[in-house]
């Protein structure tokens, strides 16, 4: 008799487990029919191979095992395909490592919950399969001879795989049967994921706030551990205290064959007639009233300067070629340089303006960084607060428009909104703000409190909130309904019960392929077991 850890099943369960005997061997043991009769060797599939292709919890897995489930699933594939195979082909080892692996770890977790097939159930197996009949339709020992030995099976290996395909079964079997959903819950789940809901969100961030830093706190904050902060920060920001001297600029590129980087129009392009259309484009940017970055957008060969008006921004003599540097480091604020050659073409640069180099101690730093981190510190409650007494204004029924006026703030829609995300359309955030909005009922409801996403906070609304009519939720569909939660169930039952079986085993260094197998195709580095050929 089988069981189900304290579980027992009786004989007509068992009869029940194992009666679709002929499905089982289908879904088992693919290869059967197809080596039988022939089929199963693609052309060019010559597997050379050594050792046992995996081992899990101490059973092996052999050549033979991979090689048929290779071939099965090569002609299987191959027929799908056709001429797409050749593009997949590279795959099919590790997809039947997996498989067999799979398989193992499936077993395991049968025989460790009291599930296994029996002697008998097999015979039943053996005696229903039509390809080992002869003509009478009885079972054919010759049938099944040719069958072993075609296959490099031994009778023992055969029972073997039949016996662990039909316990992998009848564990699927059982976990479909226990994983029930009555109708009536499958009719509130229908309701739960076919409502659709909109809220609308108002969003308080950072900058809608002002802490006031006084004297004493800062003094304070200076006293205690302040110093010490306030030190990490001078050191993570070098760039906000000691800065090179920078100019911002924009220039037009005129590039040519050769030039680096040089790509499009520029690349067929000589010297020779780059430089003079620089010498062009120098005398249209010095002409009176004339629109430097309208001109670079125009005729640039800088791909992002067409976009940006030749707009290069602020930078350091470093950031850029000797030649470009020397020159637009030489300009003032409004001066448009001659024509300029470096590696990548010739330019005509026009400085905006100029940073001068800084230099700031921490020393001299220390009072600004205080003030900083003590409003960064401050702005979280003092947003908390503000979010709050706005949500207690909305409650009350007050007016807001006056305060959302003065802060910039507009109410935003979240659009439709699926029962069970992960995050609220627009706004981000997570299950939790998900739920508070399935939770409200009446369109204009409140959620119940003040949102953090990040350091924003979120106030919700319900905009919109349809329910599916559960008059068209007819016997037949619930009945549909009830049966696919039910497989949903069962799927995730058993994925679970497999992933822990893994887990373990991995753990225990259970689990052990053979790299030579999962490479066929590739370079392989052969077996990484001292025994991988036992």
């Amino acid at each position: 008799m089988l069981r189900w850890k304290d579980k027992s099943i009786s004989d007509m369960d068992r009869q029940k487990l194992f009666r679709n005997s002929g499905a089982y061997l289908l879904l088992g043991l693919s290869v059967v029919a197809m080596t039988f009769f022939g089929i199963c060797s693609p052309k060019g599939d010559t597997l050379m191979l050594s050792g046992n292709a995996a081992k899990v919890a101490g059973e092996k897995i052999s050549q033979s095992e991979f090689q048929r489930s290779y071939r099965a699933m090569s002609e299987r594939l191959q027929s799908q395909y056709q001429d797409g195979f050749e593009s997949i082909k590279r795959e099919i080892p590790r997809y039947v490592m997996q498989q067999l692996v799979d398989g193992r770890i499936s077993n395991i977790a049968a025989l460790s919950a009291g599930i296994e097939a029996q002697d008998d159930d097999v015979v039943r197996v053996l005696q229903d399969a039509k390809a080992f009949q002869d003509e009478s339709g009885k079972f054919s020992s010759v049938a099944f001879e040719n069958y072993l030995r075609s296959n490099k099976h031994t009778e023992s290996t055969f029972n073997s795989d039949v016996r662990r395909s039909l316990t992998n079964q009848a564990l699927q079997q059982f976990v479909s049967e226990v994983s029930y959903v009555s109708r009536k819950t499958a009719a509130l789940n229908y309701r739960f994921k076919e409502t659709k809901m909109e809220a609308d969100f108002l969003k308080l961030d950072a900058s809608m706030v002002k802490v006031t830093v006084a004297a004493a706190d800062l003094a304070k904050f200076l006293n205690d551990a302040g110093k010490a902060k306030v030190k990490t920060y001078f050191e993570g920001h070098p760039s906000d205290y000691n800065t090179k001297e920078r100019v911002k600029a924009r220039h037009v590129l005129i590039s040519f064959t050769g030039a680096r980087n040089v790509s499009g129009v520029g690349a067929l392009r000589s010297k020779a007639d780059a430089q003079k259309q620089a010498a062009e484009v120098l005398k249209q940017v010095s002409a009176p009233g004339a629109d430097f970055s309208k001109i670079a957008s125009s005729l640039t060969d800088e791909a992002s300067g067409k976009t940006r008006g030749g707009d290069l921004g602020f930078f350091a003599r470093e950031d850029m070629a000797k030649e470009f540097s020397e020159a637009a480091f030489a300009l003032t604020p409004g001066q448009i340089s001659a024509v300029v050659e470096s590696p990548f073409g010739f330019h005509v640069i026009k400085v905006e303006e100029k940073q001068a180099a800084q230099s700031t101690t921490l020393e001299q730093a220390t009072n600004a960084i205080a003030t900083k981190l003590l409003e960064q510190e401050g702005a979280p409650a003092l947003l908390q607060q503000m979010g709050d007494a706005i949500l207690a204004d909305l409650k009350a029924g007050k007016s807001i428009d006056d305060r959302l006026k003065s802060l910039k703030a507009k109410w935003e829609t979240t659009g439709n909104i699926e029962s069970g995300s992960a995050s609220l359309p627009n706004a981000g955030g997570g299950v939790d703000m998900v739920d508070a909005v399935a939770q409200l009922a009446n369109v204009g409801d409140l959620a119940g409190k003040v949102f953090d996403v990040r350091g924003a906070k979120f106030i919700l609304r319900l905009k919109s909130r349809v329910v599916p009519d559960e008059a068209k939720l007819d016997d037949k569909k619930q009945r549909e309904l009830a049966k696919s939660a039910s497989a949903v169930a069962a799927n995730s039952l058993l994925k679970s019960l497999q992933a822990t079986t893994r887990k373990n085993l991995e753990e225990k260094g259970k689990i052990w392929e053979n790299p030579q197998y999962t490479t066929i195709g590739k370079a392989s580095n052969g077996p990484a077991e001292d025994d991988a050929g036992g």
